[in-house]
C-alpha cells in the first residue's frame, strides 16, 4: 500500500474514532451548542475593576464567544472554559444580577452582585473649618447625600452632594487633625490612611495684653480637641534658641486657653496644631514686663549675699536700675550684691520712665540662730582642797556674740551672782564670707565662797548682736550642779538645863560616814549622852512597842540604832555642851532638780530639815498641794506654828490621811508644781476667811498653836486648815477644841466653813498650880459681828473685841465656848450658878451672883435669903427672870455690920427646885 493511501486511511480512521467517541459520550445530544448556566460567583461583592469568578456550564472556551454583564453593563472577560469565566467589574457598574450569554443563549446569577464604592482620591489634604472637600472614586451609586458620613478626629459630617464618582462635604466644627473615614449606609469604605490637617483660624484674643504666666483665651476655630496638640506662637519665637512654644490649658470648639510664656514679647499671636500648620490669621497681643521671682527670697542682714532677679516681658538691654527698699538704687546685672542697708520691702526695676515692681517682698531679717554653749566643770568640789577648780565655757555664734554671762549661786540661795564673760569674745570672717562669726572661750576659777553649805548650781546665757539668746541648760527650771564634799559645819548652840523649856528638836542633814546613831551622836557630841544624867536624845516612833506612852525612844538605852535624814530628834542637855566642828563630811546629795522625798506616816511625824540650809513649810505645801498635810509645829521653849524650818532643826507635822504621804522638800522659793491654797489667817472676822489665834501661857511655858476661824474651803471634819497639839515631852499648856467625831484628836486650831454664826467649844490643859492666861489680838475688824468668850464653869462672859486676854485657874475643871455672830444668844445647856462676888464685898457692898439658866418656856422664880453668923435672916429678895445668862445684884445696906454672912439662893422651875448656898464677907 502506498504511503499516500496509508495517510488517507489514517485520517479517515481518526475521524471515525472521534465521531464514535462523541456519539458514545453524548448519545442523546446532537452536535449543536448547549445552553449556559450560572451556579455561583466569587466574590459576591467588589468594586469596579475587581476580577469576579463565575462558575457554571455551557461556557464557550473561546473568550470572545462569551458575553458577561453586571446589572446590564457589559464587562470584560479575561478567561473562559466550559465551566468557568473570569470577568472584570466594569466602570459604572451597579449592584444587580450577573448575566452570561453564549451563542445567543443567556443565563443569570441567582443573586445580585454587590458593587462596592471605591475611594480614588481627595481634593485637598488640609483645610479650615467650613471649607469644602471632595472625595474622588467609583461606586457612589446612592444619590442620597445623607447616606454618606465622613469622619474626622473628634467630629463627623454628612455629604453635601453625591455623584457616581464624587462626594462633596464641608469640614465640621470640632474636627481635629488625623485620618479620615467614609461610611455609606453604615458600611465602612476603605480609605487610604493619611493625616488630614485642620488649619486653625484666630478671630481674637482676650485679654489682648498681660504679663508672663497670665491666662489668655484665643477665640476662633480649628482647635484640636486633643488639648496637648494646640500651640500658641508669639511673634518673637523666630528668635534663635527660642524656648518651645507653650501648650494649651483648656480647649473648646471655638476657644483655646494658654498661659503667656516667659519669653513672649509684644506682637502677633498665632495658633498651631503640633507645630505643623500655623493659623492663617493672628491677633495682636501686648506683653507687659514683670518681675516674676528672685532668689534668694530672704536676706540675713549684714551678710554677703547675691540676688538673681528673674524678669519677663523685657526687651533685651532695657533694664537699667534695680531699686531695693526703701530707695537704694544699684545698676542692673544678672547677679546683684544686696546693699547692706536694705530693709524688708518690694524690689523695683527701672526701665526708662517705667518702674516695674515685684509681687512679693524681699524679706530682710536679723540673725535668728542663737549661739551654742558648751560647759565643762567638775561634778564634785572640796572646800578644803588646795586645788583651784576651773570651769571651761565655750560659746560659738554664726554672727557676732554680744554677751556671755555665767550665773551661779549656792544650791540653797535664791539670789544669783554673775560673772561677765564678754571680754573673751573673738569675732572673725569665715572663709565663705557669708556672714560674720565669733566665739568665746573662757576658763573661770571657782572660789570656795561660791559653794555655800551644799554645793553650787549654775547656768550660762549668751546673746548675739541680733539679740538671739541661748541658755544652757535650755530648760528655765534646770541648772548644772556641783556637789560639795570634804566640807565642815558647826551644829548650832543648844540651850541647857532641866526644865521643859530647854528641850529642842534637831536634825542631822550631813553624811557622816556610817549612819548609826552611836557613830553620828558620838562624832558630834562625844560621850555626853552615854549617861542619861547629862542629857538625852529621843526619837519619836509611836509604832515601836518599846516607846513610852507618848511614843518616844531614848538614845541612852540604845532603843534606836540609826540617824535618818529628814527625821527630827528631841535633845536636852543638863549643862552647856558645844558640838564639835566637823569636817571631811559630804553634803546631802540633793539639789533643786533632785529634791529630798519625805515620807509622812498617818497622824504625827517628828521631822527634821534634810538640808543644812533653811526651808519654808509654805513652799512645801505649795509644791505638793496635799490637803492631808498640816502646819509645821516647832518647839522653842513653847509651841508655835512656824513657816521657817532652820538648818539642823525639826518639828511636828500632822498627816490626817490614812496612808503614807511622800512630800518633795523644796529649797527656798520653789513653789511651781502644786499650788495648795494656804489659809491667809487675819483677824477681819467680817471676811470669808479669817483665823484668830489664842495663845496660852502658864508661868514660863507657852503654847501658840491655839486658834479658831472660818474659811469657805473648810469642811466639817479634818482639813488642811486645822492644826493639832503635838505629843510633847512635858505638859505645856494647850487649847483643845472638841470634836466628838474625832475622839482622841486634840484640835489646837479649829477652822470651820464660813457661816453667819457659829459656836466653838474647847478646854484648856495645863500644869496644876499657876494660873493660865489666854491671849489674843483684839485688833479685830468687824462689820457688826461679835466674838464672846464664855467661861462655862465660872459663868463669865468676855467680849474678845474689848479685851485681849482672860485669866483663870486650872485647878478646877474648865470649859469654854466662843460665840460668833451678829445676834448672840448664849443659852447654857444646864443650870449653873456662880459663887457670890466680889468676896469680900467692895465699898458699895453690892453682892453679885451670875446665873446660867437653860432655855425654858416659863420664867424662873428666884428667892434669896442672907443670914448672919448667929443664923438670923438679915435680908431677903425674890424675883422672876428669863432663861439665859443673868446677873443678880443684891445691894447690902450700910446697916449690916462687918463680918461673915451666909446666903441661900433657891431657883424654882415648873418641875424642880434647886438650892444653892455660900459665904460672903462684908468688910
Amino acid at each position: 500500500m502506498s504511503k499516500r493511501l496509508l495517510k488517507l486511511l489514517n485520517r479517515r480512521f481518526l475521524y471515525i474514532f472521534i465521531i464514535s467517541i462523541i456519539h458514545y459520550t453524548f448519545p442523546s445530544t446532537s452536535l449543536a451548542q448547549a445552553s449556559p448556566t450560572v451556579t455561583s460567583f466569587s466574590p459576591t461583592s467588589g468594586s469596579v475593576s475587581f476580577s469576579i469568578v463565575i462558575n457554571g456550564s455551557g461556557f464557550d472556551p473561546v473568550i470572545s464567544n462569551n458575553m458577561v454583564t453586571f446589572n446590564g453593563l457589559t464587562a470584560t472577560v479575561t478567561y473562559a472554559d466550559p465551566n468557568k469565566i473570569i470577568a472584570t467589574v466594569p466602570n459604572g457598574a451597579s449592584t444587580g444580577l450577573i448575566v452570561v450569554t453564549v451563542a445567543g443563549q443567556s443565563a443569570q446569577s441567582l443573586t445580585n452582585f454587590i458593587v462596592l464604592p471605591q475611594f480614588l482620591g481627595i481634593s485637598v489634604t488640609s483645610g479650615t473649618v467650613g471649607s469644602t472637600i471632595t472625595f474622588n472614586g467609583t461606586g457612589f451609586n446612592d444619590p442620597n447625600p445623607t447616606h454618606y458620613t465622613v469622619g474626622f478626629y473628634g467630629a463627623s459630617t454628612m455629604a453635601t452632594a453625591v455623584t457616581n464618582t464624587l462626594i462633596t462635604f464641608n469640614i465640621p466644627l470640632g474636627a481635629g487633625t488625623g485620618t479620615i473615614t467614609l461610611t455609606i449606609n453604615g458600611q465602612a469604605v476603605s480609605v487610604p490612611q493619611f493625616q488630614f490637617q485642620i488649619i486653625p483660624i484666630i478671630t481674637g484674643v482676650i485679654p489682648n495684653s498681660g504679663a508672663a504666666y497670665d491666662t489668655i483665651v484665643i477665640h476662633g476655630t480649628g482647635f484640636d480637641p486633643r488639648i496637648g496638640l494646640n500651640i500658641v506662637i508669639f511673634s518673637n519665637n523666630v528668635v534663635s534658641n527660642a524656648p518651645s512654644n507653650p501648650t494649651a490649658l483648656a480647649v473648646t470648639d471655638t476657644t483655646v486657653t494658654f498661659l503667656v510664656p516667659a519669653y513672649a514679647r509684644t506682637g502677633q499671636v498665632f495658633a498651631a496644631i503640633a507645630n505643623n500648620l500655623q493659623s492663617e490669621t493672628s491677633a495682636s497681643f501686648t506683653v507687659l514686663p514683670e518681675i516674676n521671682s528672685f532668689n534668694p527670697t530672704s536676706y540675713l542682714r549684714g551678710s554677703y549675699n547675691q540676688i538673681v532677679i528673674n524678669c519677663t516681658g523685657f526687651d533685651a538691654g532695657t533694664k537699667d536700675t534695680v531699686i531695693f527698699y526703701p530707695n537704694i538704687q544699684v545698676p542692673y546685672s544678672n547677679k546683684i550684691i544686696i546693699p547692706q542697708n536694705t530693709q524688708t520691702g518690694l524690689i523695683k526695676i527701672k526701665v526708662g520712665n517705667q518702674i516695674i515692681t515685684s509681687k512679693t517682698n524681699l524679706l530682710v531679717y536679723n540673725d535668728t540662730i542663737p549661739p551654742t554653749i558648751g560647759v565643762r566643770a567638775p561634778t564634785k568640789v572640796s572646800v578644803d582642797s588646795s586645788s583651784n577648780y576651773v570651769m571651761e565655757i565655750n560659746i560659738y555664734d554664726n554672727s557676732t556674740l554680744k554677751t556671755g554671762t555665767l550665773y551661779y549661786r549656792s544650791i540653797s540661795d535664791q539670789a544669783w551672782k554673775t560673772r561677765d564673760l564678754s571680754s573673751y569674745i573673738q569675732t572673725y570672717f569665715p572663709s565663705s564670707q557669708s556672714d560674720y562669726a565669733s566665739s568665746l572661750e573662757a576658763q573661770v576659777v571657782m572660789d570656795n565662797s561660791w559653794y555655800g553649805a551644799m554645793g553650787l548650781e549654775y547656768y550660762v546665757i549668751a546673746t548675739d548682736r541680733s539679740n538671739n539668746e541661748t541658755r544652757s541648760p535650755a530648760n528655765q527650771s534646770e541648772y548644772f550642779y556641783i556637789k560639795l564634799i570634804n566640807t565642815f559645819f558647826t551644829l548650832p548652840n543648844i540651850p541647857f538645863g532641866t526644865s521643859q523649856s530647854n528641850y529642842r528638836i534637831i536634825s542631822f542633814p550631813y553624811r557622816l560616814g556610817a549612819t548609826t546613831s552611836a557613830n553620828v551622836i558620838s562624832t558630834i557630841f562625844g560621850n555626853v549622852f552615854e549617861n542619861p544624867y547629862n542629857g538625852e536624845i529621843f526619837k519619836y516612833d509611836p509604832s515601836n512597842k518599846e516607846s513610852n506612852n507618848n511614843g518616844y525612844l531614848p538614845y541612852s538605852s540604845k532603843q534606836f540604832e540609826t540617824i535618818e535624814p529628814g527625821a527630827g530628834y528631841w535633845i536636852l542637855t543638863r549643862e552647856k555642851e558645844k558640838a564639835e566642828d566637823l569636817h571631811d563630811i559630804a553634803a546631802p546629795n540633793y539639789n533643786k532638780t533632785n529634791l529630798y522625798k519625805l515620807a509622812l506616816q498617818p497622824k504625827w511625824n517628828l521631822i527634821g530639815n534634810p538640808y543644812p540650809v533653811n526651808i519654808l513649810w509654805s513652799d512645801v505645801l505649795l509644791l505638793n498641794n496635799n490637803g492631808n498635810i498640816h502646819n509645821l509645829n516647832l518647839f522653842s521653849g513653847g509651841w508655835s506654828v512656824a513657816d521657817t524650818l532652820h538648818a539642823y532643826s525639826g518639828g511636828f507635822v500632822y498627816n490626817s490621811g490614812t496612808t503614807v504621804d511622800t512630800l518633795l522638800i523644796p529649797f527656798l522659793g520653789q513653789q511651781q508644781i502644786g499650788g495648795r491654797k494656804i489659809n491667809p489667817g487675819g483677824s477681819d472676822i467680817s471676811s470669808d476667811s479669817w483665823n484668830l489665834f489664842v495663845h496660852t501661857t502658864q508661868g514660863s511655858d507657852f503654847n501658840n498653836l491655839g486658834g479658831f476661824g472660818m474659811n469657805p474651803l473648810a469642811i466639817s471634819g479634818v482639813d488642811q486648815f486645822d492644826n493639832f497639839n503635838p505629843p510633847g515631852l512635858g505638859n505645856s499648856p494647850e487649847v483643845n477644841f472638841s470634836h466628838t467625831e474625832f475622839p482622841g484628836l486634840n484640835f489646837s486650831n479649829d477652822i470651820v466653813k464660813t457661816a453667819d454664826e457659829y459656836v466653838w467649844r474647847f478646854t484648856v490643859r495645863g500644869n496644876g498650880g499657876e494660873a493660865i492666861i489666854l491671849n489674843w489680838n483684839n485688833n479685830i475688824s468687824t462689820s457688826g459681828q461679835h466674838l464672846i468668850l464664855f467661861d462655862e464653869i465660872n459663868l463669865t462672859l468676855t467680849d474678845m473685841y474689848e479685851s485681849d486676854h482672860y485669866l483663870f485657874s486650872p485647878q478646877n475643871k474648865n470649859r469654854f465656848s466662843i460665840y460668833f455672830g451678829h445676834n448672840i444668844n448664849i443659852m447654857p445647856d444646864i443650870l449653873k450658878v456662880s459663887n457670890a462676888y466680889p468676896n469680900p464685898l467692895q465699898f458699895d457692898r453690892t453682892m453679885c451672883i451670875d446665873l446660867g439658866l437653860p432655855d425654858s418656856p416659863v420664867k424662873y422664880s428666884v428667892s434669896y435669903q442672907l443670914y448672919n453668923s448667929a443664923g438670923f435672916e438679915v435680908d431677903s429678895q425674890s424675883c422672876s427672870i428669863d432663861s439665859g445668862l443673868q446677873k443678880l445684884k443684891f445691894p447690902l445696906g450700910k446697916q449690916l455690920t462687918s463680918g461673915l454672912y451666909f446666903y441661900q439662893l433657891i431657883i424654882n422651875t415648873s418641875d424642880a427646885s434647886n438650892s444653892f448656898s455660900g459665904k460672903i464677907i462684908i468688910p
